[in-house]
C-alpha cells in the first residue's frame, strides 16, 4: 500500500526542512576558515590544531552534500510519483521508516540486507 496524500504532504515538509537546514550548514562549513595573521609564529600544536578543524568542517561538508543529494532525490521522486518505493525490490517503504528518515530508498529488509553485507566484509 502505497502513502496517503496527508503522509506524502508532511513527509514533503519534513525534506523541505531537512533540505533547507543542509544548505544552511553547507554554506556555513563552506566560508574559509581564518587563520591567525602570523602563520609563521604559530605553534605547532596550534597549527596542528586548524588543520584539523578544517579537516573535520571537510569531512562534515561531504555528508551534509551526499544528505542533499538524496533529500533532492527523495522531492524528485514525489513529483515523478515515484517516492516511498524501495529502490531494490520495489515494495511500498513503511511511513514509520520514512517518518523517521525520509529521504530513505531502502525498505526495512533490504537496508538491513543491504547494512548486514557491510558487516560481513
Amino acid at each position: 500500500m502505497g502513502l496517503t496524500k496527508k503522509e506524502l504532504e508532511f513527509l514533503k515538509e519534513l525534506l523541505l526542512k531537512e533540505k533547507s537546514e543542509a544548505e544552511k550548514e553547507i554554506k556555513k562549513l563552506e566560508t574559509p576558515v581564518v587563520f591567525r595573521s602570523e602563520p609563521d609564529r604559530l605553534e605547532e600544536e596550534e597549527e596542528s590544531d586548524e588543520i584539523e578543524e578544517m579537516g573535520n568542517r571537510l569531512s562534515v561538508e561531504t555528508v551534509l552534500k551526499h544528505k542533499l543529494l538524496d533529500i533532492e532525490k527523495a522531492l524528485s521522486k514525489m513529483e515523478k510519483g515515484t517516492y516511498g518505493f524501495c529502490e531494490k525490490c520495489g515494495k511500498p517503504i513503511s511511513f514509520k521508516i520514512l517518518k523517521t528518515e525520509p529521504a530513505s530508498m531502502f525498505c526495512q529488509k533490504c537496508k538491513k540486507e543491504k547494512s548486514g553485507r557491510k558487516n560481513s566484509r
